[in-house]
């Protein structure tokens, strides 16, 4: 590759201030079947600096501009918004499902979240219908099964029949993951099964992630690992922990992290600023304000001179050397050199890269496949990108 410019540092701090406000801005503001609850057509919506529309892989707008903003494909349908109203598109850019709603999430497992006018929230199918009426507070995708939902300030389950299958008990619910949903009560937090009893009981102040061994849990302002039935079988005595991986977990000790065996005994004693799992085999680790990766046995594989680390995605992770970015290949290589003034994760085998010019997308080999030319532009998802092409 060929394109460096570190001219334009300046330039593209102020580009990627607006990159990142375009990212955050994720929130899906749109109606209701009845007509008379649509709000006048200059109110409740965000002015955009530009279209949205799409390109596919080599870069050929495949959907033109002439949405104020979109989500990605999902279910082969994107959300997209037209002034204070949000639809559903196809690949083709038809307007499957009617731009009608103050807000609208992407489709998941058959079935889509929306909110009308009066701030309800319910789900529709792939034709638009009503699966599950408006009544909520707020939702979450099905998962399993089952949604979150919000009734007032409480939250509980529902089935696709739209059954309340657990009741409207908890301060806080998540997603059912293999079967058991981590719940908030009382200020407590434990997991449930699917009908509602606790596996684990609401007595800790935090918990991690369930797996069928240890699961990370918080009391009395220090953690530890507790078993399948809320038993402490690492004692609660570290000032922070991360989830087991490959059989270690990251825990900190004095301000420093290393890495503790299942039974609660230091594999590697506390010496990085910081560690996070980076794939399966290499750990970010931080030293000195500095990042690299290291083994399983603390051993550095990758030296820590880096100022930010990515983890993997596709064999890949970008890295920040001074003010610019680039990309290393599974084994800490250098396939790109600091060019880039941002680089994202790859999916769908490329990556997004941001040039003075705009941005573009780059494969896992470092060769520019779609020219840097957008504003701003977002990952691609079933062969289709969203670029704001005005």
């Amino acid at each position: 590759m060929n394109k460096q410019s570190p001219s334009y540092l300046l330039f593209i701090s102020c580009f990627l201030s607006l990159a990142f406000m375009a990212c955050l801005n994720d929130k899906n503001t749109s109606d209701n079947n009845d007509a008379n609850l649509l709000p006048a057509p200059e109110e409740e919506y965000f002015e955009t600096q530009g279209e949205w529309g799409f390109i596919d892989r080599s870069g050929k707008v495949s959907i033109p501009s002439r949405y104020d903003e979109g989500r990605n494909f999902s279910e082969k349908k994107a959300v997209v918004r037209l002034k204070a109203r949000w639809g559903y598109i196809n690949p083709k850019g038809e307007e499957v499902i009617p731009v009608f709603y103050k807000s609208a999430w992407s489709f998941r497992d058959s079935l889509a979240r929306v909110m009308t006018f009066d701030n309800k929230v319910g789900f529709i199918d792939h034709q638009g219908s009503w699966s599950i009426p408006p009544r909520y507070e707020d939702a979450k995708d099905f998962s399993e099964g089952f949604a979150v939902v919000q009734v007032h300030d409480k939250f509980g389950f529902i089935s696709k029949k739209a059954q309340l299958v657990i009741g409207h008990d908890f301060d806080q619910a998540w997603s059912f993951k293999d079967g058991l949903a981590k719940v908030k009560i009382k200020g407590k937090y434990g997991y449930i099964a699917q009908d509602g009893s606790f596996v684990i009981p609401p007595n800790f102040d935090k918990v991690g992630a369930y797996n069928s061994k240890l699961i990370l849990a918080k009391s009395n302002k220090q953690y530890g690992f507790i078993d399948t039935l809320g038993n402490f079988i690492i004692p609660a005595q570290f000032d922070d922990v991360k989830n087991f991986k490959q059989g270690l977990a990251p825990s900190k000790k004095d301000g420093l992290y290393g890495f503790i065996d299942t039974k609660g005994n230091w594999v590697v004693e506390p010496k990085f600023s910081q560690i996070w799992s980076a794939s399966d085999s290499l750990w970010c680790i931080e030293v000195d304000g500095k990042y690299g990766y290291a083994d399983a046995k603390g051993e550095i594989i990758v030296p820590t001179v880096y100022d930010q680390l990515y983890n993997f995605y596709d064999d890949r992770a970008g890295y920040k050397l001074g003010d610019l970015w680039g990309y290393l290949d599974k084994n800490g290589k250098q396939i790109t050199p600091p060019q880039f003034g941002l680089v994202w994760n790859f999916n769908e085998g490329l990556a997004r890269v941001a040039f003075a010019e705009g941005i573009g997308f780059i494969n896992k080999e470092g060769d520019i496949i779609i020219e840097p030319k957008y504003r701003d532009v977002r990952d691609f998802s079933e062969g289709l990108a969203r670029v704001r092409l005005k």
